[in-house]
């Protein structure tokens, strides 16, 4: 259901001139409908048609279609019709659309004993990410010639034995490892998946008809998943028609999220398992309807998710308008990187300069501060003025270890330090049980006093 549908029906006709005001009920029942619609990839309101840059698509289409021909390589018409199907069962089954290709490398060969110790005797310097063009075996890089490989890299350095084999064009893996099995200094040969990723797609051809594979794996999938759920379609590219075939596997970890956004209720979101609960997240995260109300209430709960989904919310340019939801996404720990870069950018000197602002932001800018080389000069002031920053030790602490480099900086930071009485000298026990020597953490040697007797 559209939003101009709801725009058009359940606001009424004053609501929409420049100036007027609905009735406060009827503003109540819009945004309550809204919240339940526009949440459109979690539930059942369609969503914009599906986009995806070409060189993924491509990659995705050579991902699904392995081992669908003999041949070592895939053509353009074949790439061509996994494309086209994928593009239209995203487009007409959304629920499908946070289904990926698994991810694998197309070929990876195990040599044998006395072939290894040939080319690591070769390259005794080789690290795993350096790319070979030869690789001194004379078949298989007569063989790696022929399939026009770019080379080779060491797979594994600290097991050995295994080496990549790069190529320029989408690979078929299956059917280059029967080529390669065939080299007597091969010992064996397949594709390397990558771990812990839950989905997949396949694709097979027949004619004008592309049968399409779609599994969704969740639940420890570092340990080969504990739940999965399998979507199959068909797509006829003469009629451009995507089919259902079948649908099959465990109840997906959205099933009740429909019903739950009718009446959103945070505490029995927090009680969810953990499955559904980041499940939930994720797809209200990646949906750029989501309500900045629900995103706010959202952004501490979504340390479960992966930085792709903090980085769709992170692109809102109503997120990126607001500070205080920025600095909750930036305390996110690894994943809330996104969100600290544009706090720091684009909010860090407002910040900084309000002696109002909250102890969590200020921690999530001291944070960001760690990370550029060298600190800004302008915030750097500002932080070491900054009344919450001054009350706090721990953060007084980091911003003069951080921006010692600054002169300014630093002789301003130690005034205060010593002003606030705070202490310089700390002690920690030893594994005997006495205390231990002391020592002090704070960069400021000219106000130091002596260190107490031991």
């Amino acid at each position: 259901m559209p939003t101009r549908w709801l725009h058009r029906r359940v606001l009424p006709r004053q609501a929409r001139v420049k100036g007027a005001a609905p009735a406060p009920h009827r503003v109540r029942a819009a945004s309550a409908i809204r919240l339940l619609l526009t949440v459109a990839a979690c539930s059942t309101a369609a969503p914009p048609l599906y986009t995806a840059e070409p060189g993924r698509l491509r990659w995705e289409a050579a991902e699904a279609l392995q081992g669908a021909t003999p041949d070592p390589f895939f053509t353009a018409e074949q790439l061509k019709a996994a494309t086209e199907a994928i593009t239209a069962v995203r487009n007409r089954f959304p629920e499908v659309r946070d289904i990926g290709a698994a991810g694998q490398l197309p070929l990876t060969i195990r040599l044998t004993d006395s072939a290894w110790a040939r080319f690591v005797s070769r390259f005794p310097d080789a690290a795993g990410d350096t790319l070979r063009p030869r690789t001194g075996l004379r078949q298989i890089d007569s063989l790696n010639g022929a399939l026009g490989a770019r080379g080779v890299r060491i797979a594994h350095r600290l097991l050995g034995g295994e080496v990549d084999v790069l190529f320029t064009r989408p690979a078929n893996g299956p059917a280059l490892a029967a080529r390669y099995r065939r080299l007597p200094d091969v010992r064996s040969a397949g594709s390397t998946l990558y771990v812990g990723g839950g989905s997949s797609i396949g694709a097979r051809l027949n004619g004008d008809t592309v049968r399409l594979t779609l599994s969704r794996g969740w639940g420890d999938c570092l340990s080969g998943c504990i739940y999965q759920r399998t979507y199959v379609f068909t797509y006829d590219r003469r009629t451009r028609r995507v089919a259902q075939v079948s649908d099959s596997g465990d109840p997906t970890p959205t099933a009740g999220l429909e019903a739950w956004l009718r009446r959103p209720d945070w505490a029995a979101f927090d009680r969810m398992a953990e499955e559904a609960r980041g499940a939930y997240a994720d797809c209200m995260a990646r949906d750029p309807r989501t309500p900045i109300r629900v995103v706010r209430e959202l952004a501490p709960r979504l340390r479960t998710l992966d930085e792709g989904a903090v980085d769709e919310v992170v692109a809102r340019r109503d997120v990126r308008r607001d500070p205080l939801l920025l600095a909750r996404l930036a305390s996110l720990g690894s994943v809330g990187a996104p969100a600290r870069a544009v706090l720091f950018d684009e909010h860090g000197l407002a910040l900084a300069r309000n002696p109002r602002t909250p102890e969590f932001a200020l921690r999530a800018l001291l944070e960001e501060y760690t990370r550029r080389d060298p600190p800004p000069l302008e915030i750097s002031r500002l932080l070491v003025r900054n009344p919450g920053v001054l009350g706090d030790r721990e953060m007084l602490l980091h911003l003069l270890r951080e921006g010692q480099m600054l002169d300014e900086v630093r002789a301003e930071g130690c005034r205060a330090y010593a002003a606030r009485d705070y202490p310089y000298w700390e002690r920690t026990g030893t594994a005997d049980g006495s205390a231990g020597p002391w020592y002090s953490r704070v960069p400021c040697p000219e106000l130091r006093p002596p260190a107490p007797s031991p």
